[in-house]
């Protein structure tokens, strides 16, 4: 692939299933939700990285192409997710609930007993159900920089009862918080935009 590629659509790859090789520019800045699908080349990357991980006890681990932050393959329950970034794949945190992979048929943790996040500064925008049903996240804490949360992004995370948000936040989404049954409050900035259902209806609302 050539160095002036920059950015690798979802599921671009999808469906190369005799696909064991590839060399990707170093120059990557986006790799979008599935690019590489359950390709043999991938699959074996992830595998890879999930045994060395699990034997170094790896913390706040990403499977990362260029500045592009495509999957979490970390054992730790609280995560910062690193300085340096373009762009979080809306698939990095997929394996969310402790459940059988197709991938081995074994149980994967990666996501599952996640408890905190730290979002960094160049997170600008954070995409549809990128946390969703991260079932022990209970805090989540954003540095300056983030300006939109797109809907169901934390949705059905049930054991979330703190977010700090940013100052620098324009926009939150519809069902961004859906079924947060533990979030009683958010504190946002005077001109953030929120969608009628982006909270429960219970949760109160305060202007900074």
């Amino acid at each position: 692939m050539e160095n002036s590629v920059k950015w690798i659509g979802r599921e671009a790859f999808w469906g190369c299933d005799r696909l064991t090789s590839l060399k990707l520019s170093a120059c990557l800045e986006r790799v979008e939700e599935n690019a590489f699908g359950e390709i043999p080349w991938y699959v074996a990357l992830w595998q890879e990285r999930r045994k060395k991980g699990k034997l170094l006890r790896r913390k706040n681990d990403f499977i990362q192409f260029g500045t592009s932050f495509y999957e979490y393959v970390g054992f730790d329950g609280a995560v910062a997710i690193p300085e340096g970034g373009t762009y979080l794949s809306e698939g990095a945190f997929r394996w969310s609930r402790s459940s059988v992979s197709a991938w081995g048929g074994r149980k994967t943790e990666s996501c599952a007993e996640i408890n905190s996040l730290v979002i960094p500064s160049w997170c600008k925008c954070l995409g549809k159900g990128l946390f969703r049903s991260m079932e022990h996240l209970n805090a989540v804490t954003f540095l300056e920089g983030c300006e939109i949360i797109e809907s169901e992004c934390f949705a059905d995370c049930i054991s979330l009862r703190e977010v700090k948000f940013p100052g620098t936040l324009r926009r939150i989404e519809s069902k961004a918080f859906q079924n947060c049954d533990k979030l009683n409050y958010a504190e946002l900035p005077s001109d953030c935009a929120v969608a009628v259902s982006a909270f429960e209806e219970r949760v109160r609302v305060i202007r900074e």
